[in-house]
C-alpha cells in the first residue's frame, strides 16, 4: 500500500512523503527523531559499516537529520508502532534512470527481515513511479549483512573498487551490485 503525503514542513525539508509495507513505515526525517537515531547511530558496528563515525552526542545526530537527511528519498524507517530501526534512501547517480539504494539498521532490529522488506518496496517504488532502469547497492568489503540484504532483494554483483574513506583514512574495498526494471 503506498500513501503519499505532502505538506509544509520546516525549511531544511521540503515535503513528506510516507510509505507503507506491511510490518514498516517510511517517512520523512523530522527533528523529533535526533535522540532515537542517537541510539542507532552512536553503535560502531552499524556506523563503521557505513563508512561514517559513530555519533557522539544527540546534538549531532539533530544536525545529521538537518543537513544530511533532507533529502525527500531519505526516509527514517520505522515499526507500525512508531519506534524509529533506520533508514533507507534512493541516492541520485550521475544518470537521472539510475539510483543508488542506501541503507542501515539498528543492531537490535538485525536479522527481521526489516531491511530486505525496505529494500525490496523501495526498488519496486523506485521502478514503477520514479521511471528508474537500475538500481545499485554499493557496501564496502567485509559488509556481509548488506551483501545478504541486496542478494534477498535480486541485485547482482557487477564490480568493486578501491575508495578512500576519509573519515577513517583509511582505503577500502566496495562492492556493486545491481538490479535492473527487468530483472
Amino acid at each position: 500500500m503506498l500513501n503519499l503525503h505532502k505538506m509544509k514542513i520546516p525549511v531544511y525539508c521540503f515535503w513528506v512523503i510516507k510509505m507503507e509495507t506491511e510490518r514498516l513505515i517510511f517517512r520523512s526525517w523530522q527533528e523529533a527523531d535526533a535522540r532515537a537515531l542517537y541510539e542507532i547511530a552512536k553503535d560502531p558496528m552499524v556506523a563503521s559499516p557505513c563508512g561514517w563515525i559513530a555519533h557522539t552526542s544527540i546534538i549531532e545526530s539533530l544536525a545529521c537529520i538537518k543537513t544530511i537527511y533532507t533529502s525527500p528519498l531519505c526516509f527514517a524507517v520505522t515499526l507500525k508502532d512508531g519506534s524509529l530501526i533506520g533508514c533507507i534512501e534512493l541516492k541520485e547517480t550521475d544518470r537521472e534512470d539510475v539510483k543508488e539504494i542506501g541503507y542501515y539498521l539498528g543492531r537490535a532490529y538485525w536479522g527481521h527481515g526489516y531491511m530486505s522488506e525496505a529494500v525490496s518496496y523501495l526498488s519496486q517504488y523506485a521502478f514503477d513511479h520514479l521511471h528508474v532502469i537500475k538500481l545499485r547497492i554499493c557496501y564496502y568489503e567485509g559488509n556481509d549483512r548488506s551483501k545478504r540484504v541486496a542478494e534477498k532483494c535480486g541485485f547482482h554483483y557487477t564490480s568493486s573498487h578501491m575508495v578512500y574513506l576519509e573519515t577513517y583514512h583509511e582505503r577500502r574495498l566496495s562492492h556493486v551490485m545491481i538490479k535492473t526494471k527487468d530483472d
